[in-house]
């Protein structure tokens, strides 16, 4: 029997397609909702799980320096920077062409769980040193070098924190990227009614102005925040 580390919304998600396998979870309950941008590029995972994802063409652009601009090595450096630690790489805010994705429902995750609760097992340890069977790890890295005595070397990486907000007489999917330093926003979706406000690490600097500006929206301080 294969077995899933992590009852998070990639485990659930890999026990969905492993229907015989069993998941175990330390935390001794399920998450909060899930709270980041959940847009697939494909309706793979819907079909796995059985939940009816949206079909939507989502609208793109980068905001920089108080105007919409088009992506450049320099901005793409600056994005990729924020984004990953310092470390530079292509990243999606090449291409802004209108593309297609497939929208989860916000209650998605709640959902996989009432599915799937009666094969979890909440706040149980799993022993990856003494496992001899197929395994499927949602585990980070980190706990799962300590379990197996391994000494993992640092991983570089940016916390991430959302906020998110609802936006009345809206209906409309679009992103847009921040490359600039100066405020920790990253990326700012509109999906739907809601918009998802993703940054590294905590909020700073003056990133609500940032998003009043690039989508055309009145103050944030007067829609309803979702924490």
């Amino acid at each position: 029997m294969t077995t899933i580390v992590g009852a998070g919304l990639a485990g659930l998600i890999a026990a969905q397609a492993f229907p015989n396998s069993r998941i175990v979870e330390s935390s001794p309950q399920p998450q909060e909702s899930h709270k980041a941008l959940l847009r697939f590029r494909s309706d793979a995972v819907a079909r796995v799980t059985g939940i009816e994802f949206k079909p939507v063409t989502v609208h793109k652009a980068i905001w920089h320096e108080g105007r919409e601009t088009a992506p450049t090595p320099r901005l793409s450096n600056l994005y990729s920077q924020k984004c990953l630690a310092g470390r530079v790489a292509d990243r999606s805010i090449w291409n802004l062409e209108p593309v297609t994705r497939w929208i989860a429902p916000e209650d998605f995750y709640d959902r996989l769980v009432e599915s799937l609760n009666g094969r979890i097992e909440w706040g149980a340890e799993f022993n990856f040193a003494a496992n001899t069977k197929p395994v499927v790890s949602t585990a980070p890295l980190s706990v799962v070098g300590r379990n197996l005595g391994r000494k993992m070397p640092p991983l570089e990486f940016e916390p991430i924190t959302v906020a998110r907000y609802r936006i009345p007489d809206c209906d409309v999917h679009q992103t847009v990227y921040f490359p600039s330093h100066d405020h920790s926003l990253y990326r700012a979706s509109i999906t739907g009614d809601l918009l998802i406000a993703e940054f590294t690490g905590d909020p700073r600097g003056c990133w609500a102005e940032e998003i009043e500006s690039a989508f055309g929206l009145e103050s944030l301080g007067d829609y309803l925040g979702i924490v």
